[in-house]
């Protein structure tokens, strides 16, 4: 009888502990995402937005990765290779634009990402094979370290550096580096390596898209792959599945692909690809791809696993946005304190936001809106943060 009994609360007890748990296999569930056929959308969604205009006195080329960390941007420019340094009322901090052979110089900025930990800003420059750090407070160069690879991106997260090596040919005499993610210390030191290279992409020298992106998660993306994998402390795991109408032709459009190593077989067969703009906060992940040469835009809801938005615009000009004082929606390309964060570039702006526009008399917020007409095509661009409603 005795025995029966604890057997009975030990069972209670492993109910009541399932029950209140969460374990790690839901904290890292796969999530399936299914792309309509057609375009969706409900009419305006942005339940509130802010916006940062950037100090144009130290002009921007153009943004290939903006990080923010402590109510700093982080923008990598690519094309003056430097990187600056602006706080969230737009004022310019420092910079770094240290082009050369020297100490603390490096050849082609590639990527950069932030070591937390350290208080640093890390530059990947694949040319010399090496990391570059720099202070976070005021971009003076700390150190550096060698890489026995060459990769195209970095990423960092829980003490490690994360760098994505998709092209094999760079190691014909040996296949140690053949792996598509390469995780090293703070020193450079490999620790571990993911995702066996595939080869035959090898030969397509293209990049198609970034592959790490930072929000609620640390994500990353394969070259012409449709799972969003979760870089954990321990392991990749797949995060989202993206299921195309096209899918189930995408494998053979790939082949061809690598046989004429062009993307013209993903356009003549309708195929999506180039799965990019991954933005990810607890409610909502937002992504971008390419069919036909156009670029679609989808926003999914987490709870609900709904898709919300998918379109071919990247923007949303609106009479009841303009109301809202939102004059003008862009697609986001990060997330910060489960914000999505977009970059207005002034052209757009310019061509929008204009004085004859007579529904800019909705808007209440005058300041904003002189401020919006201020803007000149020669001006950085604006930082806007959303939140997004779907009810």
């Amino acid at each position: 009888m005795l025995k029966t009994i604890s057997l009975s609360l030990l069972l209670i007890a492993v109910i009541f502990s399932c029950k209140n748990t969460k374990t790690e296999s839901s904290e890292t569930e796969t999530i399936n995402i299914n792309i309509p056929p057609a375009d969706n959308s409900k009419a305006d969604f942005i339940t509130d937005a802010q916006y940062v205009f950037l100090d144009s006195e130290v002009p921007i080329g153009s943004i290939s990765r903006l990080l923010v960390v402590k109510n700093k941007f982080i923008i990598h420019d690519a094309l003056t290779h430097q990187v600056h340094c602006f706080n969230f009322k737009g004022a310019h901090l420092f910079s770094i634009k240290h082009q050369g052979r020297g100490k603390g110089e490096y050849a082609k900025i590639t990527d950069i990402a932030i070591n937390e930990d350290n208080q640093q800003i890390a530059i990947l420059d694949t040319r010399s094979q090496r990391v570059l750090l720099y202070s976070l407070a005021n971009g003076e160069f700390q150190n550096f370290f060698p890489l026995e690879f060459r990769p195209t991106q970095l990423a960092y997260s829980n003490n490690y550096y994360y760098f994505n090596n998709p092209f094999s040919f760079n190691y014909p005499d040996s296949n140690t580096f053949h792996y598509t993610i390469i995780k090293t210390t703070n020193k450079g030191k490999v620790q571990d390596k993911f995702i066996p290279t595939d080869k035959r992409l090898a030969s397509l020298r293209s990049i198609p898209n970034k592959a790490f992106y930072y929000g609620e998660e640390l994500l990353f993306i394969d070259r012409y792959s449709h799972q969003i994998k979760k870089i954990a402390s321990s392991n990749i795991k797949n995060r989202f599945t993206l299921n195309f109408p096209s899918s189930e032709r995408f494998h053979q459009a790939l082949n061809k692909v690598i046989s004429n190593k062009s993307h013209e077989a993903f356009d003549q067969e309708n195929i999506a690809y180039g799965i990019n703009q991954i933005a990810n906060t607890t409610s909502h992940v937002s992504f971008s791809y390419t069919k036909n040469n156009r670029q679609h835009y989808v926003i999914f809801n987490k709870q609900t696993r709904d898709v919300l938005y998918h379109k071919s615009l990247t923007y949303k000009f609106t009479e009841q946005l303009i109301a809202r004082n939102i004059p003008l929606f862009h697609f986001p390309q990060s997330t910060y304190n489960n914000q999505f964060i977009s970059v207005i570039q002034p052209t757009l702006i310019k061509k929008y936001i204009v004085p004859q526009n007579p529904h800019l008399k909705k808007m209440t917020d005058k300041q904003l809106l002189q401020k919006f007409l201020s803007v000149s095509i020669n001006d950085n661009p604006v930082i806007a943060f959303y939140n997004f409603s779907f009810e």
